[in-house]
């Protein structure tokens, strides 16, 4: 069940991420995902993290461990501020069908009392 995790991840990040914003490294131990990037704006770093929080069905529980400005040299002696990001995600782990089947069934729900 858990070889298709890194297609979903992938398209998962492709679809959260906004525009202005670049992964530039990806790290998954077990279901713990740390990302790391740059963006043009510290809004867009937030606007990935809401994202991730509220849009996402594949991640969880998004936490942004660093940001920081820095002044790097796009070429032809122009210096730009942009925003390095590492920030941490979880991979939503999926519910076993039994353990759903049981969840939902009415034999699970409790009495009323009469």
């Amino acid at each position: 069940t858990d070889r298709n995790t890194p297609v979903r991840l992938l398209d998962e990040l492709v679809k959260q991420t906004p525009e202005g914003v670049y992964i530039t490294s990806i790290k998954q131990t077990g279901f713990q995902v740390q990302v790391n990037g740059i963006a043009q704006t510290n809004e867009r770093v937030s606007e990935l993290l809401r994202n991730l929080l509220y849009n996402s069905t594949w991640l969880e529980l998004p936490d942004l461990v660093e940001i920081k400005a820095e002044n790097v040299n796009t070429g032809a002696k122009e210096l730009r501020r942009l925003f390095r990001y590492n920030l941490k995600v979880r991979i939503k782990q999926p519910v076993a069908p039994a353990a759903a089947a049981a969840a939902s069934s009415p034999a699970s729900a409790p009495a009323k009392a009469s």
